[in-house]
């Protein structure tokens, strides 16, 4: 029994000893302030006293574990120097602000960001961030394998196997309540160091690659939706080498490479093309369909025994031969075999009156 005990104390002994060489700061295990252990009669209290003794300048960790009771649990804003780490899951607080999405997460990161402090490197002023995710690359791989990963910063996974949830692989809110500066949902910087990584004309590196796999074809690669006027400019392509924008369909059967849908069939502008200057339009075509344009070249077939440009209710029509039947008043007709005399018709009381 007494070597049980001198067992247990010698124990109990090198714990304390193990867990005041490894702690990082007061009351800390492994490096982060465990709320637990610091006073207070709520999660809230704990925590405010531990992000207290942190002080304002040297990193610091506080964590709450997962099988601490409901509450926010800290003081808003936190320290820039406080990272809180929150492991409640169902108990934690939720998204920031507490609007939507209104989700919970299992673990859960957050920093308030101030003046900013010595140890903060960047003098960019980009500030922290609350993860940070890094692979390098040095060797190994196998080029030329299309577009499988060799290397992988941060790999998001969402699987429905039954019933009906929505689920979604990744969802970005971003949240704020000033326009004092630019304010950016995702940012993707893809960086080319060499030109030895530039593959020409073979396969393109991309900044975001949309991939659909699976059987069948409902779904959108890519949606842009606002409420009413939220969105100013829905999409800006800009400072590109070549082309802006680039439709390749695999698709023998697909309704088109380009569907617009306006609110109403108006003169409200659909596609607008300016100057250099930016100062004038070039041309216009509008929700009806009306092109407005410096000059034309070219045809629009209608059917394949004749060219026709329609302009409102007449057309000016193409054919080998002169124009029959019933006709638009005011419409055109273009004989382009005809010989003399059966060359140019016009349209007159729903009949083709020959002119030249």
């Amino acid at each position: 029994m007494k070597q049980f005990q001198m067992l247990v104390l010698i124990f109990v002994a090198f714990s304390t000893i193990a867990l005041a060489q490894t702690g990082a700061g007061p009351l800390s295990i492994n490096g982060e302030l465990n709320e637990e252990i610091f006073p207070g009669a709520s999660v809230g209290a704990r925590v405010n006293a531990a992000v207290l003794s942190c002080g304002t300048t040297v990193p610091c960790i506080v964590f709450i574990p997962n099988h601490a009771v409901l509450g926010k649990g800290w003081t808003t804003p936190l320290p820039n120097n406080v990272l809180l780490d929150d492991r409640r899951g169902t108990n934690s607080q939720g998204f920031a602000s507490g609007s939507a999405p209104g989700l919970k997460a299992h673990v859960q990161y957050n920093i308030a960001l101030g003046a900013d402090l010595p140890f903060e490197e960047d003098e960019g002023g980009s500030g922290r961030a609350a993860f940070n995710a890094e692979v390098s690359a040095y060797d190994g791989g196998h080029p030329g394998d299309a577009g499988k990963a060799n290397a992988v910063a941060a790999l998001l996974y969402a699987e429905r196997i039954g019933g009906s949830r929505p689920i979604w692989g990744q969802n970005i809110n971003f949240q704020y309540s000033n326009q004092k500066n630019q304010a950016y949902g995702l940012e993707i910087d893809s960086v080319n160091n060499s030109g030895a990584d530039d593959p020409g004309s073979g396969s393109i590196g991309a900044g975001e690659v949309i991939i659909a796999s699976g059987a069948k074809k409902n779904g959108v690669g890519l949606i842009i939706q606002g409420s009413g006027t939220t969105f100013r400019d829905d999409i800006a392509l800009r400072s590109y080498d070549r082309i802006g924008l680039i439709f390749e369909s695999q698709s023998a059967t697909r309704t088109a490479d380009i569907y617009v849908v306006p609110p109403a069939d108006d003169t409200s502008l659909e596609i607008q093309a300016r100057n250099s200057a930016n100062t004038t339009n070039v041309w216009t075509v509008d929700d009806s369909g009306n092109i407005n344009a410096a000059s034309f070249s070219g045809q629009v077939v209608k059917a394949a025994a004749g060219g026709s440009i329609g302009v409102g209710a007449v057309d000016w029509k193409t054919g080998r031969s002169d124009p029959i039947g019933t006709c638009q008043t005011g419409s055109l007709f273009s004989n382009t075999a005809g010989a003399s005399g059966h060359v140019f018709w016009v349209c007159v009381a729903d009949a083709w009156i020959n002119i030249k």
